[in-house]
């Protein structure tokens, strides 16, 4: 009787030392989270979900967490998979840098740049000339040269606030002078209608690649020299038409030869 007691007992033991063994290798979203803080591709997370034979369980909180560090529709699916199911076609990494706040970005060998941004002051100017009046907003930033250098070709990666897109930012060729740089933000005539930034503005494509995040094309005409991203106002709370209307910010950076 002692004996199948103790065989009973031990057998119960065992069960729960292998399902507390078992428990421990089951992959969490914390863990999900560490990887895509590591940047491990997406495919070796999936591998190592199906190694540990057990589904991920996510919460509505975890995938919206995790799709905001730019985790894909593919591998949410694909780690929420029970065991035994295939797993599908995992999307793609993402083009760009993952988990980044709001900024630009460009392409440096193996990693991603922050472009740093500058103070930009805007002066309004007006001129009388064959009885039309009309008034430029300059922009005008304090030193020769920004402090960032890329080389042709160029990856530039934008991650904006929400509701914010690409076409809202602007793209300026700055005009280079001994101690600062500048460029025309907007023309206006006698009757107040707009040019916009036709003198310095350049021209780009931009694909978005997911909520808030674009991949942009400069032109093959782009050539040497200083340039700047100009946000949109109001993600700034300064620049032209805000109020105050006296500071904003610029994203700069100097092409290379």
């Amino acid at each position: 009787m002692w004996k199948k007691v103790s065989r009973s007992v031990f057998g119960v033991a065992l069960l729960g030392a292998l399902s507390g063994v078992a428990m421990a290798n089951d992959v969490t979203a914390a863990d999900i989270e560490k990887m895509l803080n590591a940047k491990i591709s997406d495919s070796i997370i999936v591998g190592h979900v199906r190694q540990s034979g057990k589904a991920v369980i996510l919460t509505v909180d975890d995938i919206i967490r995790l799709k905001s560090m730019g985790a894909g529709d593919g591998l949410l699916q694909n780690i929420q998979l029970p065991q035994g199911v295939p797993a599908g076609v995992v999307d793609p990494p993402p083009a760009g840098p993952r988990g980044m706040e709001v900024g630009v970005y460009a392409k440096k060998g193996e990693d991603w740049l922050e472009i740093a941004t500058e103070v930009v002051n805007f002066k309004t100017s007006g001129i009388l000339k064959a009885y039309t009046f009309r008034q430029d907003v300059n922009g005008k930033i304090n030193g020769a040269s920004s402090r960032t250098t890329l080389k042709t070709p160029i990856e530039i990666f934008l991650v904006t606030a929400e509701g914010i897109s690409a076409t809202e930012f602007q793209l300026v060729r700055l005009r280079e002078k001994d101690t600062y740089r500048e460029f025309r933000v907007a023309s206006a005539g006698l009757g107040g209608a707009k040019s916009g930034v036709e003198r310095d503005a350049v021209a780009f494509d931009h694909k978005k690649l997911g909520p808030g995040r674009f991949k942009i094309a400069l032109p093959s005409t782009v050539v040497a020299g200083e340039y700047a991203f100009i946000p949109p106002t109001g993600t700034t709370g300064t620049g032209p038409g805000g109020a105050g209307a006296a500071l904003g910010k610029a994203y700069t950076f100097r092409v290379l030869e």
